[in-house]
């Protein structure tokens, strides 16, 4: 991990994953972008977890090196309890990977001060998932549950731009 956080082995129950990424067959390494403050938890599916004490909402890279090329089952857990401008978690053109599922919403939801999180963002142009071309399947229409309010400005902008391979209609109360 980069950019100042903490990192420690976790033994996270079960019910602290909120979010669930399925790998391509050909994944051996994966990362992402964390830009919220809390403690996130990844379970990296192949026997290894983290959990990643954040205190500031800077960029921060997660990343994790696999011991061969699988498709693995990443889960992903926490609470966010600070956002930045950035969107708050960021898969920016992971071509790894294939297919989502669960909340994001639950672990970067809308603060107690009413504070939102971005998943797109108009200064960075790095939607959550933007440039993720092998992300396949239908948005679960959980994916940002826990977020309540009328949208931030950019909250959404080009949070699946170039997804090209995402499949079934929008979720009627996605956004």
């Amino acid at each position: 991990i980069n950019n100042g956080g903490t990192t420690t082995t976790t033994d996270a129950c079960v019910s602290d994953y909120k979010f669930f990424i399925t790998t391509t067959p050909d994944t051996t390494e994966f990362s992402f972008e964390i830009s919220a403050a809390g403690t996130f938890y990844v379970d990296w599916g192949d026997g290894k977890t983290e959990t990643i004490e954040k205190a500031n909402t800077g960029e921060q890279t997660v990343s994790h090196t696999y011991s061969s090329a699988d498709e693995y089952v990443i889960k992903l857990g926490g609470q966010a309890m600070g956002y930045g401008s950035y969107a708050a978690i960021s898969f920016y053109k992971n071509l790894n990977l294939a297919k989502i599922d669960g909340s994001l919403g639950m672990i970067f939801s809308t603060l107690s001060d009413g504070t939102q999180p971005q998943f797109g963002s108009s200064s960075n142009w790095h939607g959550t998932f933007q440039g993720c071309t092998n992300l396949t399947g239908e948005i679960p229409a959980e994916l940002f549950s826990g977020i309540s309010g009328a949208p931030a400005s950019y909250m959404f902008y080009s949070t699946f731009y170039g997804c090209s391979g995402l499949s079934g209609l929008i979720p009627e109360n996605l956004f």
